[in-house]
């Protein structure tokens, strides 16, 4: 590594921590001091080893994360005006948690899985999360190793799901602030026939021949 370099990585390491102990002693977003657990800085990643949860303090003008996350045990946030996951943690390690991830409240902005971690160890809910759409998401997401709750009135493409490792099964919910279900019938059939094929044999195939065979043609496509 050239000196320039190093330099510049030392730099960012202490932007960084910088702006952790001004989230930690309040700042100018904050007027509250919010808790951080233990945790590294290295090469301009932040790394904890159990849980986090963070607030809107924690974003920047664009709704964007102030910093990038490397590993955590699990990560919760409830920051509503979240606009992107990009630095979200690389990995989420605890497979005792409850869920890996999970995100507190409605999401209207978030539009794009870009960003997002590739492996969990544990649940993945994002039922609060309104714009998303699950085609292709397996580019991002490599390894589930549980469930993944999704928004109770999402209509659109699921297959995706089969390509993620270990998962073990699809299913919603919509949060009490939003409590009507619009395509809670159709949703409820089209994830009950991608359990199946996660659990027998996950033939993409052959489970878009079924979604589309009972009418489901919103969910089978690739």
């Amino acid at each position: 590594m050239k000196v320039k370099e190093l330099f510049e990585d030392k730099s960012e390491d202490y932007r960084i921590r910088k702006i952790i102990t001004d989230y930690k002693e309040g700042n100018s977003k904050c007027s509250f001091k919010n808790m951080f657990p233990m945790h590294s800085v290295k090469d301009g990643l932040v790394h904890i080893k159990k849980h986090i949860k963070i607030n809107h303090c924690l974003l920047d003008e664009h709704g964007e994360l102030l910093i990038p996350f490397g590993t955590c045990g699990s990560f919760e946030i409830e920051a509503e005006e979240l606009s992107s996951f990009k630095g979200f943690p690389e990995e989420l390690t605890d497979s005792n948690a409850q869920y890996s991830l999970r995100l507190s409240g409605l999401y209207k902005i978030v539009k794009s899985f870009e960003g997002i971690t590739k492996i969990f160890k544990s649940n993945v809910y994002l039922a609060g999360v309104e714009g998303l759409n699950y085609s292709r998401c397996n580019k991002h997401i490599n390894q589930i190793d549980g469930i993944i709750i999704i928004n109770g009135d999402y209509k659109g493409p699921i297959l995706s799901m089969l390509y993620i490792e270990n998962l073990k099964e699809v299913t919603y919910g919509i949060p009490m602030s939003s409590p009507f279900y619009k395509n809670s019938e159709t949703l409820r059939e089209a994830c009950k026939i991608v359990n199946k094929h996660l659990l027998l044999d996950k033939d993409v195939l052959e489970c878009q021949e079924e979604l589309i065979s009972n009418g489901l043609n919103e969910y089978a496509k690739l």
